[in-house]
């Protein structure tokens, strides 16, 4: 619903900006004017994909500080079913997303609408087969103006009485409906269709229905006239078909195209006081459509952003983070805009990166918050920035320029270690559990910040124990080096040695439960030392933890 909503205003944008530019350049013909809001027609269909996946560009405005706008609050739905859950993880009751009767209610408006468009297509194919041929031209008796129906190959389709008109009237009718089939004007009214059933909700996919059915038939008219055929006497056919349909109480159907048409009191005002509009030369059509081109790109892809962007500040307004990076050469500034939104626990950021995916990344994000911590029984003070980028190699590998990424894009909270998270959305979603390790390093350095920082091997272990599975090189290292009879003691290991510190966390799990993890853990934080983190949590020396951790290692894992 944020896509559509932001790609109506969009297209409002644009509109608003198209129509400056047909005044300002002085437009008024009819067939020109119907080219440009047929274009306007379907930028707008195609503006949710745009939305989606074309790059953004900050645009400077006055310097306003926008940095104490919140997020927008969007609660997720985790599913019991999520490829997070793991045994013995107890899950609590999952939410549901925000909107859902907006989105119920759009969705059966569109359907309405679709119906409607599928109806009338049956109409016209109906009737186009039920036509008789009279004279070379199809006629049909329900027919009670001459129109022109058909998508991909419009047919002109005329009453029955065609052969009784006059001369002069059967000559300007057929050049009419001619026009149409010569422009494809049945087409565009699908199309136009199309996008009012796309965006119901918004006056502007009404208005320029009616504009463009109004302005083919102006077209039209303008074409008849301008082969010669008498002005009153083409206003005074008008006249009669617009009688007859009344009194037939309607049209076939709404998907033709009618020689009446849209606004038959005011064309008939203009054909009369001979109100030719001329057609624009070449050079105020090129510059039409290029001033409309630039108006599309910019309402397209602009987001507002503060004077500060320049500065390399991050500004929060609307959903959307705009930051400016040197490049790697530092010879110019990158531009590159983020989107913004917000789950329980999580501020989400993300780049090239659908809304769809984006949602999902939340909802997986707030079920993997809920394991850890009812495991840990902890809440952390903060919300979690979750960075989310279309590739997991579009992650910064250094450390610290993932942490610089981090201050680019949220200024002036705090920064330490690990309290933020960093994911590429490929990964995310394909390995759910990966987003509970890291989000459990953010917990962790929360709970034990000094051991998170001396103790990288234990981090890194919880981290993976609390995964809820084993690495596979890690188990097999695991397992050699227990068959070679070399299990090192816990005080003995180092930085590198995550594969033990998992062993580690196994063990304190098998041993003394989910709880003996939480007390271990406020023994370290308490004195982060893990000769004296036993006995405070376990009431035993370390050298027994030493004895039972080797003897659980030979006795499970490297039995596995």
């Amino acid at each position: 619903m944020d896509t559509l909503f932001e790609s109506a205003i969009r297209a409002t944008f644009i509109a608003a900006a198209t129509a400056l530019v047909l005044r300002v350049v002085r437009v008024t013909a009819p067939a020109a004017l119907h080219s440009v809001w047929s274009a306007v027609t379907v930028v707008m269909l195609l503006m949710p994909a745009v939305v989606v996946w074309i790059p953004k560009a900050a645009i400077p405005l006055l310097d306003v500080d926008t940095t104490g706008i919140p997020l927008l609050h969007r609660p997720v739905d985790p599913s019991p079913s999520s490829a997070l859950s793991a045994p013995n993880h107890e899950q609590p009751p999952a939410t549901r997303s925000s909107w859902p009767w907006l989105a119920v209610i759009y969705t059966a408006g569109v359907l309405v609408f679709a119906v409607r468009i599928a109806v009338g297509l049956w109409h016209t194919r109906r009737l186009v087969r039920a036509a008789d041929a009279i004279d070379g031209r199809l006629t049909h008796p329900g027919c009670v103006t001459p129109m022109t129906v058909g998508v991909l190959k419009p047919t002109v389709v005329l009453p029955p009485t065609w052969p009784e008109w006059s001369p002069a009237d059967r000559a300007a009718v057929l050049d009419h409906e001619q026009e149409h089939v010569r422009r494809h004007d049945p087409l565009m009214l699908l199309i136009a269709l199309i996008n009012r059933a796309v965006f119901w909700f918004h006056p502007l996919a009404w208005w320029l229905h009616r504009q463009i059915a109004r302005l083919a038939e102006e077209a039209c008219d303008a074409a008849v006239l301008s082969r010669g055929h008498d002005a009153r006497a083409y206003a005074e056919s008008l006249l009669r078909f617009a009688t007859r349909t009344a009194a037939a109480r309607g049209r076939w159907t709404p998907l033709s195209l009618q020689m009446l048409g849209q606004g038959v009191a005011t064309r008939v005002s203009r054909i009369l006081d001979n109100d030719r509009r001329p057609t624009p030369s070449r050079m105020r059509l090129a510059a039409t459509a290029l001033l409309c081109g630039a108006a599309v790109a910019v309402c397209s892809a602009a987001v507002p952003s503060s004077q500060d962007t320049a500065a390399g500040v991050g500004v929060r307004s609307q959903g959307i983070v705009v930051v400016t990076q040197q490049d790697p050469t530092g010879d110019r500034a990158q531009t590159r805009v983020w989107r913004a939104s917000a789950s329980d626990h999580f501020d989400v950021f993300s780049r090239q990166v659908s809304p769809a995916q984006v949602d999902e990344a939340s909802r997986i994000a707030e079920l993997a918050y809920q394991r850890v911590s009812s495991d840990f029984r902890h809440e952390l003070a903060d919300r979690v920035p979750l960075i989310l980028v279309a590739r997991q190699g579009d992650v910064p590998p250094n450390p610290d320029d993932a942490t610089a990424m981090r201050e680019l894009l949220l200024p002036g909270l705090r920064l330490g270690g690990v309290d933020h998270i960093i994911l590429g959305v490929d990964v995310l979603l394909a390995r759910p559990d990966q987003v509970v390790h890291e989000l459990t390093h953010v917990f962790l350095f929360d709970i034990i910040p000094d051991a998170s920082r001396s103790l990288p091997w234990l981090s890194e272990g919880l981290a993976e124990y609390e995964r809820g599975t084993w690495n596979a090189s890690d188990l097999a290292d695991v397992r050699q080096t227990a068959a070679a009879g070399r299990i090192p003691a816990v005080d003995t290991l180092v930085d590198d040695d995550r594969q033990w510190g998992h062993a580690v966390a196994d063990f304190i799990s098998a041993e003394f439960g989910q709880d003996g993890i939480r007390r271990y853990l406020a023994a370290l934080r308490n004195q982060p030392q893990v000769d004296a983190a036993s006995e405070a949590a376990f009431n035993i020396p370390l050298s027994e933890f030493n004895r039972r951790f080797v003897a659980h290692v030979m006795r499970t894992l490297s039995a596995r």
